[in-house]
């Protein structure tokens, strides 16, 4: 994601001119190949030092960070500290997607289909196919584990340290997908509609594959769910995903459920260019400059990223 997001923005102008990117960089690894200057952190440096170092010299900010222990909030919430522009939802709207039992609540709320949820110390409703369990603060499929019975699920909670969140979800089957998408002020514009691959290995799920533009037969549901998802996370700005289960052949969109939201950079993004044809960290910034939602016409072109 690093690599694809600095190549782009290497290409795009700002008022005609070429922007200088700067990106943090560990230490231990080596300097990539790529058209930014790479800061590392100053011996016994912190990184909340070298964050406030690094944005401190910067007119914008596009963090890439997992919501994982609020790294990304925290991130975008520094931003906006030192007033500087961020490419990037709203700390608030970080907060509400970063866990998925506020985000289910809020979808809920706006009658927008998804997998339903409870948290691990309610009995979840019978599930005859089993259950997911994933950390509240995930990302990705991160430590999301299968269990046939909520008993054996229990046993594995019990020799896991208590410190950390999670939910249970029915396990559904369907065919998954991912949405790409860019948000503005409670709008959205759908960029590619995407088929996920998941594996199931040793009761862990392991995403295999994406394929970008694999699932445009459904182009009409997904862009109306975007909007809905948009209208009711209205802090969601620049680029973002939505993952969705899908069930049946209906095209119409009743049997689209939503598994999560993540207001960041994802995985799909390394295809996106190639996909579309166009730069989508030029439309990020066109939207920071004051622009709309850009109306893309252009079919997406078949990109597969496997992991």
């Amino acid at each position: 994601m690093l690599g694809a997001l600095i190549r782009d923005l290497a290409q795009t102008r700002v008022n005609g001119a070429a922007p200088t990117i700067t990106a943090s960089r560990d230490p231990r690894l080596p300097i990539p190949d790529l058209p930014a200057h790479f800061v590392f952190p100053q011996p016994f440096e912190e990184i909340d030092a070298l964050w406030g170092r690094l944005i401190t010299d910067a007119q914008a900010v596009w963090p890439i960070a997992p919501e994982t222990d609020g790294a990304l909030a925290k991130l975008s919430a520094s931003v906006l500290a030192f007033e500087r522009l961020l490419l990037g939802s709203t700390p608030k709207a970080v907060r509400v997607t970063q866990s998925k039992f506020k985000t289910l609540r809020r979808l809920n709320i706006a009658k927008i289909p998804a997998v339903p949820g409870s948290r691990i110390w309610e009995t979840p409703p019978g599930s005859p196919s089993g259950y997911v369990l994933k950390p509240d603060d995930g990302a990705g499929a991160a430590d999301t584990r299968y269990f046939e019975t909520f008993s054996g699920l229990q046993s594995w909670l019990d020799g896991q340290p208590h410190d950390r969140a999670f939910m249970v979800q029915p396990f559904m089957k369907g065919e998954l997908a991912s949405l790409s998408v860019l948000f503005l002020d409670g709008r959205a514009e759908l960029l590619t509609c995407n088929r996920q691959t998941v594996t199931l290995e040793e009761s862990v799920f392991r995403l295999e594959m994406i394929e970008l533009g694999a699932m445009e037969s459904r182009r009409a549901a997904f862009s109306e769910l975007a909007e809905k998802v948009a209208a009711a996370f209205p802090g969601l700005w620049g680029y973002g995903g939505i993952d969705v289960i899908c069930q049946g052949d209906n095209i119409e969109g009743d049997d689209i459920h939503v598994l999560e939201i993540n207001p960041r950079l994802t995985t799909s993004y390394v295809g996106l260019h190639d996909a579309l044809g166009v730069n989508p960290a030029q439309l990020v910034l066109d939207l920071a400059t004051g622009g709309n939602l850009p109306h893309l016409t252009v079919r997406p072109a078949p990109v597969t990223i496997t992991l």
